[in-house]
């Protein structure tokens, strides 16, 4: 191809085709961690009149004792989470909350379960932002629920 040179003697322009190139992002996929809102009930209220239903029977006190151990086992689990977090072992950390959510849920205690639900799913995802934050609301709901669990 020639050219001719231009009056003020600058090259022409040449028009180059650039190959088109699809720019590739490395950015971490976000999982969905959204807690829910703060109107999700402690307690779900249900869930409490079955468990009583269920355990009524010659021990009069059971329920309470069912009661006791779900209050111990949320202190000791949340000694471990805090540890796991400490060391940033998220599989353990990860571990520990989905333990404690499914024993949550059976309890009623909706608003710890959530809690849980989302330190699981962060820690899961390998993601140590925010995770700090996760166990403060988590420590919230726990305490929350011990006093629910503690006035029924």
């Amino acid at each position: 191809v020639m050219t001719t040179p231009r009056e003020d003697n600058t090259p022409p322009a040449v028009a180059v085709a650039e190959p088109f190139v699809q720019p590739v992002t490395a950015a971490p996929v976000q999982l969905p961690v959204t807690p829910l809102p703060e109107e999700l009930p402690v307690l779900d209220n249900d869930t409490i009149a079955n468990l009583r239903r269920m355990t009524t029977g010659a021990d009069s006190g059971f329920f309470g004792k069912l009661v006791d151990m779900f209050i111990e086992q949320t202190e000791l689990t949340g000694e471990e989470i805090d540890e796991q977090l400490r060391y940033l072992n998220l599989k353990e950390l990860a571990a520990a909350a989905h333990k404690l959510k499914g024993s949550a849920l059976n309890m009623g205690a909706l608003l710890l379960a959530d809690r849980c639900k989302a330190i699981e799913v962060k820690a899961k995802s390998g993601q140590q932002d925010g995770l700090l934050e996760l166990v403060q609301a988590f420590r919230d709901a726990a305490s929350r629920t011990t006093a629910a669990l503690k006035g029924l």
